[in-house]
C-alpha cells in the first residue's frame, strides 16, 4: 500500500477539510505560496518544518497554507508520546488526529538526525506560523475566536 493510499483517502481527506474550515473564522493570510512552484514543476517531496509549534491548529494551518494539490503528499510527525500510546485510549487518539491531519508516530527523544535518515533527500520548507499562540495556548480546549488573526509565510 502506498504512502498516499494510506494517509490520503478520498474520505480522510474530505474529514481535513471540514475540520480546517475553523481557520475560515480567522483573518488567515498565506505570503510565499508561489514560491512552491517548483513542487508542483517537479514532483519533488518536501518537509515543512514550522517553526513556533504552539498547538492543535498549527498543522492544519500549514496543511491550507499549501496549495490544494500538494496536499495529498503531507505528512506530519506527531508525538507518539502523547498521540500514539498503546491500548484503546491510545488507538482511538491516533485515528482521530489522523482524521485532522496526515501523521505518523516520530518519537521525541530518539528522534534527531536517526528519525529523519530517511528524508534526507527532501528539500526543507521553513514556515513561520504568526499568531497562533493566540488561539489555543497550552490548557485551553476551545479557540479564542476573537484573537484569531493567523499568517502562513
Amino acid at each position: 500500500m502506498s504512502v498516499e493510499s494510506h494517509f490520503h483517502t478520498p474520505p480522510q481527506e474530505a474529514a481535513r477539510d471540514v475540520f480546517a474550515r475553523i481557520l475560515k473564522l480567522t483573518d488567515f493570510q498565506v505570503v510565499g505560496r508561489d514560491r512552491l512552484a517548483f513542487l508542483e514543476e517537479t514532483g519533488r517531496s518536501a518537509i515543512f518544518a514550522f517553526f513556533p509549534h504552539t498547538g492543535h491548529l498549527d498543522s492544519p494551518a500549514v496543511r491550507k497554507a499549501v496549495p490544494p494539490n500538494l496536499r495529498g503528499k503531507l505528512l506530519y510527525p506527531a508525538a507518539a508520546d502523547y498521540w500514539h500510546k498503546d491500548g484503546v485510549r491510545g488507538r482511538v487518539k491516533a485515528f482521530m488526529s489522523s482524521l485532522v491531519v496526515p501523521n505518523f508516530p516520530m518519537y521525541r527523544y530518539e528522534a534527531g538526525i536517526k528519525g529523519m535518515q530517511e528524508m534526507t533527500r527532501k528539500p526543507i520548507i521553513p514556515v513561520g506560523l504568526i499568531g497562533m499562540e493566540q488561539i489555543l495556548p497550552r490548557g485551553r480546549i476551545n479557540p479564542a475566536l476573537e484573537k484569531m488573526v493567523l499568517s502562513a509565510v
